[in-house]
């Protein structure tokens, strides 16, 4: 089976993410100054984050982009990339989209995590914040159920001051393990 040109479209965007961080001496959130890492595999959501100057990085539903949604990379040093396994069948993908969000050294304050339902299904997200010192902060797993149109949004408060875990708020049903 040779591969979509959705997969290698995501291939190519990851690939450049990564080489414009490496032309500025960054390998990703792991290292000095701080990050945020967003993941959601295979979801019947979209995923945008917003920071606090209203900049956004991941993709809206206000397509028609291949009618998946608009893409953003407003917020500073951040970048977004999905992929999903395409079937020839003209009606689309045979799995939903995994979507990823990263943000090298973020400031400090609060980001919006935003999911707007494509179908009614579940939604599972890891979140992942890291230090200024580059240590990893407790992992978060955020999983839910959503509808389609429907949206989520999840607060997370970010500090990127060593030992100060973010903090995670939503108003919707939702459930958050570390």
């Amino acid at each position: 089976m040779k591969p979509s040109r959705v997969v290698i479209l995501s291939y190519l965007i990851s690939l450049c993410f990564t080489c414009w961080a490496s032309e500025r001496g960054q390998s990703g959130p792991n290292k000095n100054n701080g990050g945020i890492d967003i993941s959601m595999p295979e979801s019947e959501a979209s995923l945008l984050v917003t920071d606090n100057l209203g900049d956004r990085t991941g993709i809206t539903d206000e397509g028609p982009v291949a009618d998946n949604g608009r893409p953003y990379r407003e917020i500073p040093r951040s970048g977004y990339s999905s992929y999903g396994i395409a079937s020839d069948d003209p009606k689309g993908m045979d799995t939903s989209p995994s979507q990823f969000i990263e943000i090298y050294a973020p400031e400090k304050g609060t980001y919006r995590i935003h999911l707007v339902g494509r179908k009614n299904g579940p939604f599972d997200l890891q979140l992942d914040t890291f230090s200024s010192d580059g240590s990893r902060k407790p992992s978060l797993r955020i999983s839910g159920a959503i509808e389609r149109s429907k949206s989520i949004e999840i607060e997370v408060k970010y500090d990127p001051a060593p030992g100060v875990a973010p903090v995670v708020h939503s108003e919707s049903s939702i459930s958050i393990k570390s």
